[in-house]
């Protein structure tokens, strides 16, 4: 039964991370992020910065979003976001180191 939850864990979050990233990465996004008060540099991201920074975002707020489905809801916390980063951010490198 572990096996299942973890597959069907590893499922939900995979595709969190690349919906999330995709939803980011489109031109409505950008558009939006250019109207929104933000700094310079976010508002002028790539369409491949905006894909990281969704996957970033799914990755930190999906702990977050298991608690709300076991009945404790909570906010995500700074260290999940920081978790994320890393995450994402080394899979990217790898990505580039082995390519």
């Amino acid at each position: 039964m572990e096996t299942l939850k973890g597959v069907g864990r590893g499922a939900v979050t995979g595709a969190t991370i690349g919906a999330t990233g995709q939803l980011f990465a489109t031109e409505a996004a950008g558009k939006l992020l250019k109207r929104a008060p933000l700094p310079s540099l976010v508002k002028g991201m790539s369409s491949k910065s905006r894909h990281v920074v969704g996957e970033v975002a799914g990755v930190g707020t999906l702990p977050s979003l298991e608690s709300l489905a076991m009945g404790e809801p909570r906010l995500p916390t700074a260290e999940e976001y920081i978790y994320a980063a890393g995450l994402v951010g080394g899979l990217k490198a790898q990505a580039k180191i082995g390519s």
